[in-house]
């Protein structure tokens, strides 16, 4: 099964990792991880983000905080 890039980056966020833009291109080949957390927060994911530097430079990385919630099964319908 292939796995699109947002489901890659919420497995990568849902193991309690956090993710910044240069971890994103190299680990998973996302080129605009911007877009792609808002994705995920459009689904309803609460994301969090922070600015760290590191060897003078200044750049952000984001942490799930909260999944969105599973949405509940139609009634009659089959699991």
């Amino acid at each position: 099964m292939i796995k699109t890039q947002n489901a890659k980056i919420l497995a990568h966020l849902q193991a309690g990792r956090s993710i910044t833009f240069w971890e994103a291109v190299e680990n998973f080949g996302v080129m605009h991880l911007p877009r792609r957390i808002l994705d995920l927060k459009e689904a309803g994911h609460t994301i969090g983000d922070d600015w760290v530097k590191q060897n003078g430079k200044r750049f952000k990385r984001w942490f799930l905080i909260k999944a969105a919630p599973q949405e509940a099964p139609e009634q009659g319908a089959l699991l």
